[in-house]
């Protein structure tokens, strides 16, 4: 194997002797980790052969990021749903796998897919209201690969009265004050 060195900084004003470096050790050329990388951003790199003199030029790479700003609510049907920033890679995803547990029982874990298009309103079953879960979101990649987000800790909604509800059984009513009221109807079919 030939040694090979990678250049690579966030700002390509900066003298390439300033540049981080990232030298083979004897790896392969193929999946380098960096983990100062921040996920989803822009750097620029340079990859070298010095004992073959090559040298690319100056190129960007957007770092990917995992799917992010995981929620739970509940809908107007009173279904809970999950909602979530998609993932950002340069190869495309082919679908996301939703994990998620109740908080301090990993052993009970549920799956759900979604596809890649659809990253909101995603009815969850099985969640008890009022309870601390962890949700974690994985973006699976066409090759195998898979991209997943941080665990995060959600307490799921309360089972109360949905807007469905109240929509369904309730009528706005306007008092002489200016002040708004409503009136109970009877739940309408």
């Amino acid at each position: 194997q030939n040694p090979w060195n990678i250049y690579w900084s966030d700002n390509p004003s900066k003298p390439f002797e300033t540049w981080n470096l990232i030298p083979s050790n004897g790896r392969p050329l193929d999946r380098i980790a960096i983990p100062e990388m921040e996920p989803g951003a822009k750097y620029h790199m340079v990859i070298e052969q010095p004992s073959a003199g090559i040298k690319t030029p100056v190129f960007d790479i957007m770092t990917p990021k995992p799917a992010s700003d995981i929620r739970v609510g509940t809908d107007i049907n009173g279904e809970t749903v999950l909602d979530f920033k998609p993932a950002f890679a340069t190869e495309p995803i082919k679908k996301y796998i939703i994990k998620y547990w109740p908080d301090g029982n990993p052993s009970a874990v549920m799956y759900m897919e979604t596809p890649v298009n659809i990253t909101d309103k995603i009815v969850l079953d099985g969640l008890q209201p009022e309870i601390d879960y962890n949700f974690m979101v994985t973006a699976k990649f066409d090759d195998g690969d898979n991209l997943a987000s941080e665990s995060t800790k959600i307490r799921t909604p309360s089972k109360g009265v949905s807007l469905f509800f109240f929509l369904k059984c309730f009528s706005y009513v306007r008092s002489s004050k200016n002040v708004k009221r409503f009136k109970f109807n009877g739940c309408r079919n």
